[in-house]
């Protein structure tokens, strides 16, 4: 199967839902609560994968605490894990993210997926936000 393919097969399975999702460059975007998950579709020739990513915090103080709570807490759900891209100036931007098979991809699982990764954003977006400092999705 092509990117092309599950792209439309994610997006009729998010409109057969009634999922208000936004079409993007590489996917597609579904807003909850304070945070948001970009649905990307990613073309690796021998297979197409579907990428959630929910920003956690951005711009945050990229501090050996933050480091570990990525590390340790942050990896601790079955639905998704946490990563921190560094960024200038001393800051970082945290993510959940967790990846599906496109080519194989059913709508239970898709919805499942995409529930818990921004259930558990959601949460941990104002967890963070209050210990370690930057911004939610809300805030930009």
């Amino acid at each position: 199967m092509d990117a092309d393919t599950v792209t439309l097969r994610v997006g009729r399975m998010l409109a057969g839902a009634g999922v208000q999702a936004n079409v993007t460059e590489n996917g597609y975007r579904i807003f909850y609560g304070s945070t948001a998950v970009a649905v990307n579709i990613v073309d690796q020739k021998e297979r197409v994968l579907v990428h959630l990513v929910a920003p956690l915090v951005l711009g945050v103080p990229n501090t050996p605490e933050l480091a570990y709570w990525v590390a340790v807490e942050g990896q601790q759900m079955y639905f998704g894990a946490a990563s921190l891209r560094p960024q200038e100036g001393g800051l970082a931007d945290v993510f959940l993210e967790h990846t599906l098979l496109g080519d194989y991809l059913d709508e239970d699982e898709l919805h499942t997926a995409i529930g818990a990764v921004l259930s558990t954003a959601n949460d941990w977006d104002d967890e963070l936000q209050q210990r370690f400092g930057g911004m939610r999705v809300e805030d930009l």
